[in-house]
């Protein structure tokens, strides 16, 4: 499995560094954290907070995906 994820990793590296943009969904957020540069919480269909790679910060990004409007 842990071969997979480098290979599923890699592929978005490289189309990211293409200039192309990659929608990832996740519950795991360490995942996010570490390869995303702007990560954009949903809740119940509603946008509640969006932050960029500089201004991650696990504690507000988890007040927002259980509805803390951000």
């Amino acid at each position: 499995r842990r071969q997979r994820q480098m290979c599923i990793r890699d592929r978005i590296c490289k189309l990211a560094q293409e200039g192309k943009a990659i929608i990832m969904v996740s519950s795991e957020l360490p995942e996010l954290m570490g390869i995303s540069d702007r990560i954009i919480v949903m809740a119940n269909g509603h946008q509640m907070g969006e932050f960029e790679r500089e201004h991650f910060d696990s504690s507000s990004i988890m007040q927002a995906a259980f509805g803390k409007r951000q």
